[in-house]
């Protein structure tokens, strides 16, 4: 007969250490390389973000008055 043993519920430090790194790994190289726009989901550009490194929007809502004056307040 074979004997089934269940496996333990609880991980070593080590294996949740090395599973944390792997669903890390995994979620960046899922990720889009350059953030997306905050009003419209496009990718901003490469030339804005060498501008503003921080920018939220891309070049074309940028230029809305209407998103901006929603950013001010």
């Amino acid at each position: 007969m074979l004997t089934h043993e269940p496996a333990p519920l609880e991980l070593s430090q080590a294996d949740a250490v090395a599973l944390a790194e792997l669903i890390d790994a995994e979620l960046r190289s899922a990720s889009p390389s350059r953030p997306s726009c905050a009003a419209c989901g496009r990718e901003i550009d490469a030339a804005r973000l060498a501008v503003f490194a921080a920018a939220r929007r891309c070049t074309l809502c940028s230029g809305i008055p209407c998103l901006a004056r929603r950013r001010a307040l």
